[in-house]
């Protein structure tokens, strides 16, 4: 149930002036929700123009997603160590783990979270999600880690291994090393699941879409501050094993101090969203109950495996764009493993592995937030075509140089011995460099412009083609790379053997990348051409309806997020079916169909959300806002400001003869000319005038001067065509629309004298 409460203060002289008001003005009446809770008091507070729910939104919303994408990244660089230095295990075991093992895992995830959401409720299934991930990475540091020679079956692996060769090492070393390989599946699933399903469905729920254009990048920018102290806490702990006695194992003290980081990190994360439960969550839910922040649900096209291959080969459009988003996960799929292959050669200890890892995700995390910053710039000064190709082009440049390096090392040995470099460790530097660069711009560049891609397209062909994208060619993309491999290791033995073909592999994707950039440009900028004509038509089929008088208007209102009751006349839309509720006037405009509505439509109502009690007979003159009585009112109850302490008129406001002007306690302000001082040692006027506060030396001032000798300061004085300018010209103060009326009928009652006479 919402209450309507209306003060409209008009002076009897006003009458004859209310059919000359400029028409198309909104009309408010303040709403006050009964049923909804006060949420800041008795009215929105803000700081820094922000509402304080806001704050208290995206304040814990950037805590949970900093302690999120820290832990990620530990898990990250923690995962790789672990299965790559394993006994009997290296950079090969990736591929198979990737298809065999994480995948199956994948799915049997959303099958199961899919039957929880059934049964839970969202606080509890968020708890369910993430307190298992808590768990077993604390159980697995203290407890499977120190029975790893206990619980890993190396006699069975051995003899796997001699009957079946080199060629299926990978698959043999996940069952060797099978704890291992449950924690990289785990540390993969926290990426997947708490960052995308748990942390972004739970913002999308409480964030406005207002809020989210704002907010959201900042909180990319965040991820990548969580990525440099994280990088540093890897790289921390992985030279603690230098200060440990001989015989204490380095790398278990390191992992319990990582993932004693990891499982804090957890709660933090727990404690923050039960906080939130509590305290933000229900304000929402209060303010959506109203229908303050109503939210858009965009049905979500469902397409099968066969159907989503039938429309990627219909449309050129969404074909190139799977091609751009299957070529980045084959690209780096292929080369990052690679490289992976280089660092255990040159880091076979599992802590310096895991401290150069930490300075690899500090790096990532530092070029990430500037490639943000300068994105914006690209984006405006260069466009769509050259922000998508930068990605493939830093891939494929630092792709050649990487497996220049490893193939073809020999020639440049003393130039590298002249830097103090081997060709492993050049190989090494330039995969980590090709790493850091490709991933910063896949998050700054490759992104953006894959959602932005979506935008021209119709609602059908977006719907349909972000489901295919996201049916085919994401897991494509992900398991491509990982297949391509394994056939290779199959092939020829080993990874090392495969580079060479690894190699040419890459620079084909690569290409084909490009191409289907520079294809998508071409399409990309047509269909904004085609939008922008689009528009223009509209605007002159609009124009020729106003001008031939035509067009129907409705009166429509609704609550804002202030509060307020705002209504205007709008056109019909075509088609729209006309009711007997409705407020309909033909006109070549809606400033006509008000000012039509003000002359000849007495006693049109306002539109649903109706206003009990309330008829439209014209457009007041004034409006004013009922507010809450104030606490310190006086004693014959009538509203009046509360008597809080504080600046009441401000310099260069107008007061009237014994308005008060400052209520303070002791006297910060002195009263000046035509000031006088209470017991209270509050300041008021003696005479009406405008006020002007000056400061000397010692003490501050408050005055009150003529209206006609007051010159508004150089720097306050408004100029001309300025928004403040145009604001009043088109808002103008109520004093001045009182004296205009005040001049306008003394002029008519001079007028009629004569006559009367």
């Amino acid at each position: 149930m919402v209450t309507v409460a209306q003060t409209v203060r008009q002076p009897a002289f006003l009458g004859p002036r209310q059919a000359s008001r400029p028409a198309g003005r909104l009309v408010s009446v303040r709403a006050e929700a009964v049923a909804a809770p006060s949420l800041d008091g008795a009215e929105s507070k803000k700081f820094m123009g922000i509402e304080a729910l806001t704050w208290s939104k995206i304040l814990p919303l950037g805590f949970i997603f900093f302690c999120i994408l820290f832990n990620y990244t530990i898990l990250r660089d923690t995962k790789d160590v672990l299965v790559v230095t394993a006994p009997g295990s290296g950079a090969e075991i990736i591929p198979f783990l990737k298809t065999w093992v994480n995948l199956p895992m994948a799915i049997g995830f959303t099958v199961l979270y899919a039957k929880l959401a059934n049964i839970l409720s969202t606080e509890s299934l968020f708890y369910a999600c993430i307190i298992p991930f808590i768990v077993f990475f604390g159980a697995f540091a203290f407890v499977l880690y120190p029975l790893r020679d206990t619980i890993h079956p190396h006699v069975l692996a051995d003899k796997l291994y001699a009957q079946m060769g080199v060629r299926f090492a990978g698959p043999i070393a996940i069952l060797r090393n099978w704890s291992f390989c449950l924690f990289y599946v785990m540390a993969e699933l926290w990426g997947s699941v708490v960052v995308s399903l748990l942390f972004w469905g739970f913002a999308n729920q409480i964030m406005t879409v207002e809020e989210a254009k704002i907010f959201y990048p900042l909180f990319g920018l965040g991820a990548n501050v969580a990525l440099i102290f994280s990088g540093r806490a890897v790289k921390y702990f992985s030279q603690i094993r230098a200060q440990l006695p001989a015989g204490v194992d380095g790398w278990g003290y390191s992992l319990k101090g990582m993932m004693g980081m990891v499982v804090i990190g957890g709660l933090l994360i727990t404690g923050t969203y039960f906080l939130m439960q509590r305290r933000v969550v229900p304000k929402v839910q209060a303010l959506q109950k109203v229908g303050q922040l109503k939210k858009k649900k965009k049905k979500k096209s469902n397409m099968g495996l066969g159907e989503s291959f039938t429309f990627l080969a219909k449309s050129p459009y969404i074909r190139d764009l799977a091609t751009l988003v299957v070529a980045y996960g084959i690209s780096i799929n292929l080369v990052e493993v690679t490289w992976k292959s280089k660092i255990k050669a040159q880091f076979p200890n599992p802590n310096d592995y895991s401290a150069f890892m930490g300075d690899f995700s500090s790096a990532t995390g530092a070029v990430t937030f500037i490639m943000m910053l300068l994105s914006r710039f690209i984006f405006r000064k260069y466009g769509w075509g050259v922000a998508a190709i930068i990605t493939p082009t830093v891939l494929l440049i630092t792709g050649v140089a990487f497996f220049a390096l490893v193939l073809g090392s020999g020639p440049l040995t003393p130039s590298l011995a002249s830097i103090g470099l081997t060709p492993l460790m050049a190989a090494v530097l330039v995969g980590a460099a090709q790493n850091v660069f490709s991933k910063s711009s896949k998050y700054s560049l490759f992104d953006p412009c894959k959602e932005m891609a979506y935008i021209p397209l119709d609602e059908e062909t977006q719907l349909k083609g972000k489901a295919a994208i996201d049916v085919v060619c994401n897991p494509l993309g992900k398991s491509g790379g990982s297949a391509i491999q394994q056939l290779m290791i199959i092939g020829f033995g080993s990874l090392a053997a495969s580079t060479p073909y690894l190699g040419a592999i890459l620079l084909a994707v690569v290409l084909a990348w490009l191409a289907a950039a520079s294809s998508l440009n071409k399409q990309f900028t047509e269909l904004q051409q085609k939008e922008q004509l689009a528009k223009l038509a509209s605007a002159r089929e609009a124009l020729a309806a106003a001008a031939s008088g035509t067009r129907k208007f409705k009166f429509v209102s609704g609550v804002n997020e202030q509060g307020f009751i705002e209504g205007r006349y709008v056109p019909l839309e075509a088609g729209e079916d006309v009711t007997a509720s409705m407020d309909v006037v033909e006109a070549g405009s809606a400033e006509e169909a008000a000012a039509m509505a003000v002359g000849n439509r007495a006693g049109a109502k306002l539109q649903t959300p109706r206003l009990a009690g309330l008829t439209r007979t014209a457009s007041p003159a004034l409006v004013e806002c009922a507010h809450k009585k104030g606490g310190g009112s006086t004693k014959n109850g009538r509203d009046s400001n509360a008597q809080r302490r504080g600046v009441k008129v401000y310099g260069g406001q107008r007061v009237k003869a014994g308005g008060i002007i400052v209520r303070q306690l002791g006297t910060v302000f002195h009263p000046g000319d035509f000031v006088g001082c209470g017991k209270d040692h509050t300041l008021f006027a003696l005479k009406e005038g405008v006020v002007v506060y000056k400061k000397t030396k010692y003490i501050k001032k408050v005055s009150v001067i003529n209206t006609e000798d007051y010159v508004i300061p150089e720097g306050q004085r408004v100029k001309p065509g300025s928004r403040k300018w145009r604001n009043h010209e088109k808002y103008p103060p109520r004093s001045e629309l009182r004296a205009q009326a005040s001049a306008d009928m003394l002029a008519a009652l001079s007028q009629e004298q004569p006559a009367m006479a």
